[in-house]
């Protein structure tokens, strides 16, 4: 982890000296340049960190920041901006393929609110990253009608499908930002970036899982035999009671697989370099 040495001279003024390193990060990585900057702040008010133009006098407000608190930040802002994505996907890709339901029903849109669900998208996370465990979340449900869709079960399973991809995706695109990026930026902003993508595979990897209702129970359904659909369907009746009791039964048995799985998509994603810096 990084040591940023932040002093307060007797003008006020905060001079910080950028990430000073216990040991040298792994080649061929090199995050940011030495140099330092001087801020000229009055009350620091956190909701305003992001608004500031002056990049250096904001890393250096985060810099004060307690390590714990800004991670907690970054993964509560990845968790919504994320699982609002996964959502209106669901709901966009039903639309498109010609059911309206989801559409009718407000969800085809990037409002937070009208997807997340207290419990599974923010608590849940919260408690996990916090215990040291993957990051593994949900969200309301989008409804859709699958007799309504085009292709019929191959149609609820693109539906379905589209959620966990719009996450790969969202980790891919954050991981091509700190390998673009990672010689000039600097590590609280690489480790802000990686925390979005383990965010990320965690909803990819967590919602694959082929137990309903997840999505991947539902791309699985389309594949799946006429014996196993019935059984899907008969775990699927117990709604959530089912899922939370083979989340909380297992899930220390399940654990460590999806964790393995999101490591090897994480080293996938950001390389062997970045992954030894941030773990």
């Amino acid at each position: 982890m990084p040591l940023v040495n932040l002093q307060v001279n007797t003008e006020k003024y905060l001079t910080r000296q950028v990430f000073l390193y216990k040991s040298q990060p792994p080649a061929p990585l090199k995050v940011g340049p030495y140099r330092e900057e001087k801020c000229d702040f009055g009350m620091i008010d956190v909701l305003e960190l992001f608004w500031w133009g002056d990049v250096g006098c904001w890393y250096t407000a985060i810099g004060m920041l307690d390590p714990g608190v800004i991670s907690i930040i970054v993964v509560i802002v990845s968790i919504l901006v994320s699982i609002t994505l996964h959502e209106a996907m669901h709901a966009y890709t039903s639309h498109w393929l010609g059911d309206d339901t989801a559409y009718l029903q407000g969800r085809v849109s990037l409002n937070p609110l009208r997807h997340i669900d207290p419990m599974l998208t923010i608590v849940m996370p919260l408690v996990l990253f916090l215990s040291g465990a993957p990051i593994l979340g949900a969200a309301k449900p989008v409804p859709f009608n699958p007799a309504r869709l085009r292709h019929d079960e191959y149609g609820a399973a693109m539906v379905a499908f589209a959620g966990p991809l719009t996450n790969l995706v969202l980790a891919g695109i954050a991981g091509l930002f700190i390998r673009l990026f990672a010689d000039s930026a600097s590590l609280i902003m690489v480790e802000m970036m990686a925390l979005f993508v383990f965010v990320n595979l965690g909803f990819f990897v967590f919602n694959m899982i082929p137990f309903p209702p997840l999505d991947g129970s539902r791309v699985l359904y389309a594949f799946a035999p006429d014996g196993l659909r019935r059984a899907m369907a008969t775990i699927e009746s117990y709604g959530l009671i089912g899922f939370l009791l083979f989340f909380f039964l297992l899930i220390g048995t399940i654990a460590p697989i999806l964790f393995t799985i999101i490591i090897w998509l994480a080293e996938l994603i950001l390389g062997p370099a970045v992954l030894s810096l941030i773990l």
